[in-house]
């Protein structure tokens, strides 16, 4: 059921997808699900919103299906993303992309039904550089990915995570009726002749019928690559393991809005004129599966400060270029705790309730307000023009609850 009100929570995870099969493989793995319409003119105003685990509760996370691919196109829906929600602060891109194989070296070859993560190069745009006679010498400005998500990647290498990354695939495979393709069907042909198939190298480190997870620089440009050459010579200078055309569009989101970036690529085909389609639902399943399991040792922002750290936070003077709601659990010496909820708008007027009953309407000459609550779950509403926010803010004893409430579009 479409909604045309802001949802409750904030989220603080973006992931973007490029095609209707990646949108779905996300979707499987996202709890309390819903589609959001705001406000706007144009694309990239409609959203999933759903939460996905994190080592310390749940990330709230809105979800965006592009209306068409490339590079162009994911930077301008990441920053409509980033403008309806200023909450979040990485931006996935998730999906398929072609593979860049080393029949070489068995620990560097990449395979279909594999899964490529952002390396510390993070993306690299090959069509941007020097046009030479004969070739393209690729410049790409240095844009890092996330290092709080490449640390969690890593480590997440070092821990036995295989089993539920597996369960969660085979489910969501199950829900959306595909199966992984047949073992036969990963046929990977010479440079030269694509035609002629070349043996994949023996690989100890892997298991038969499961992805295995790659960190590496991942190439992108506007275009679809069928060359198996160009894509060798991508290997060969900048390391690619994977090729896809919406990574660096997000990266240069990220670059100019100072926030984070992740890619993650489920491997479908290997950018030679052998490509073809039928790896590429399984791929955006793993894709899409690996997000959530990363994302479930990354703790989601702090709701809960210890009892110190609030103290020294109602000390500080609060922003007026924000709207952040903070509650406060303070001990009475009794058997009930109480809290305090302080609100502080920059859009005022904003209608304020809390737990049904309205506190007041916070204006510009008084944009903030504070109201007593008890320990427990309490739910604040504001209301602007029509539009409504909405949020559970928890109050536990000896923490603080924190909730953001993200301006309103006007």
């Amino acid at each position: 059921m479409m909604q045309t009100k802001r949802s409750s929570g904030s989220p603080t995870i973006g992931i973007v997808t490029a095609l209707p099969r990646e949108f779905r493989a996300v979707m499987t793995m996202l709890g309390s699900s819903r589609i959001v319409e705001l406000p706007g003119k144009g694309a990239d105003h409609t959203y999933a919103l759903g939460t996905l685990p994190s080592k310390n509760g749940r990330h709230l996370v809105a979800v965006l299906l592009l209306p068409d691919i490339g590079n162009t196109n994911s930077g301008i829906g990441a920053a409509l993303m980033t403008s309806n929600y200023p909450s979040v602060e990485c931006v996935f891109m998730v999906g398929i992309a072609g593979g860049v194989p080393d029949a070489l070296d068995p620990s560097e070859h990449v395979r279909l039904g594999d899964v490529v993560v952002s390396g510390r190069d993070g993306v690299v745009q090959y069509d941007i550089g020097k046009m030479l006679t004969d070739r393209l010498i690729a410049k790409p400005p240095p844009r890092p990915p996330s290092a709080r998500m490449l640390q969690a990647t890593r480590i997440l290498s070092a821990l036995n995570y295989e089993d539920s990354y597996y369960r969660l695939i085979d489910e969501s495979l199950s829900e959306l009726g595909i199966s992984r393709p047949s073992q036969g069907s990963d046929v990977l042909g010479t440079t030269d002749v694509p035609s002629i198939p070349l043996s994949h190298p023996l690989d100890p480190s892997r298991t038969p019928g499961r992805p295995r997870v790659f960190i590496g620089t991942i190439a992108s440009a506007n275009q679809v690559l069928k060359n198996a050459a160009r894509r060798d010579q991508l290997r060969n200078e900048h390391r690619a393991k994977a090729v896809e055309m919406e990574g660096s569009g997000i990266a240069d989101l990220a670059w100019t809005r100072a926030i984070e970036y992740f890619v993650v690529r489920g491997i479908c085909d290997y950018c030679d004129s052998n490509k073809r389609d039928d790896w590429q639902d399984y791929a955006a399943v793993v894709a899409a599966a690996y997000t959530r399991v990363l994302l479930s040792t990354v703790s989601s922002p702090a709701k809960r400060l210890t009892r110190r750290t609030a103290l020294i936070a109602s000390m500080v003077v609060l922003p007026m270029a924000a709207i952040s709601a903070y509650a406060v659990l303070r001990g009475t010496g009794g058997t009930t705790e109480i809290a305090r909820l302080y609100v502080e708008a920059i859009r005022p007027p904003v209608e304020l309730k809390v737990n049904g009953k309205s506190v007041r309407s916070l204006t510009a000459e008084l944009p903030f307000t504070s109201v007593d609550v008890h320990e427990g779950e309490h739910r604040v509403i504001a209301t602007f023009a029509g539009q409504q926010y909405e949020e559970i803010v928890t109050v536990k004893r000896g923490a603080t609850a924190i909730v953001r409430i993200p301006p309103f579009p006007r």
